[in-house]
Order: structure tokens, then C-alpha cells, then sequence
């Protein structure tokens, strides 16, 4: 007789989905806001996992929590950028785009802000993309 924990796993193998057990602490912004605990679910999220070489840590976090998230929210349709290291599991670093809809990432005003900075191109050479990252998830209820 299967248990119910095997069937949960059949299941997700025959949709192509990977169950990730990580935990996570929020390091952008730095606290969580009334605004942010109170806020609806987004219509879309863009969900990026990442690792980044130790000797690069220090430089890569300035940058992205201090030019790449912050850019990207200046963004017309995305609503906000959060940011966070394992505690416990990997990648260390995940990335959470709040948007509007699954166009955002796309649209010239994004792509513009890419490239933006001078230290984009190296610093986004650094990371290493879990697989299946980024991806967009869309809310459907």
C-alpha cells in the first residue's frame, strides 16, 4: 500500500515539479514592512536561485542588494524585489520579483535596467543559476 508522502512524490514527478526544502531568511530589504505583511499576492513572481563563488560573496551582495534589485524596482509593473540567503539548504541565494504581469521581465524598461550599471555584466557573470532559474509563476486563483 503506497503512503500518501510516496504518492505526493509520483504525482510531482509526473508534472515536472521538484519539491525544494530550503529555508531562508530575508536579506532585502533588510525587515519585513507592515506594507509588505500585508500585501495581496502578486499576479506573477519571477523566482531566480543562485550561487555565487565565496571569494565573490561579499561584492556580489553589496551589488545586488544595492544596484540590481533596487534598479529593476524602479520598474513600471514590478511592485517590489526580495532577496534571501539559506539558512539551510541551496542554492544560497534566491531572488523573488513581485510583478504585475509576465510581460515585465521582458518589456525594454527591464532590459534596459540589465545593463544599467557598469558592474551588471560582471557581476551577473558570477552567479550560477540553479536549474530551472529564473522562472515565472503565475497566480491563477
Amino acid at each position: 500500500r503506497a503512503t500518501s508522502h510516496s504518492l505526493f512524490t509520483k504525482l510531482l514527478s509526473r508534472v515536472g515539479i521538484s519539491p525544494i526544502h530550503n529555508i531562508y531568511e530575508m536579506i532585502y530589504p533588510d525587515h519585513l514592512t507592515t506594507e509588505m505583511a500585508n500585501a495581496d499576492f502578486a499576479p506573477v513572481l519571477q523566482i531566480g536561485r543562485m550561487a555565487i563563488a565565496p571569494e565573490h560573496d561579499e561584492e556580489w551582495n553589496q551589488w545586488y542588494s544595492g544596484v540590481f534589485v533596487p534598479n529593476f524596482e524602479k520598474v513600471p509593473g514590478c511592485i517590489r524585489g526580495r532577496r534571501w540567503r539559506a539558512y539551510q539548504g541551496s542554492p544560497r541565494y534566491a531572488v523573488m520579483y513581485e510583478l504585475e504581469n509576465d510581460k515585465v521581465s521582458q518589456s525594454a524598461e527591464w532590459l534596459k535596467q540589465r545593463d544599467i550599471h557598469p558592474e551588471n555584466g560582471k557581476m551577473r557573470d558570477l552567479i550560477i543559476h540553479a536549474s530551472g532559474s529564473p522562472g515565472i509563476w503565475k497566480r491563477t486563483v
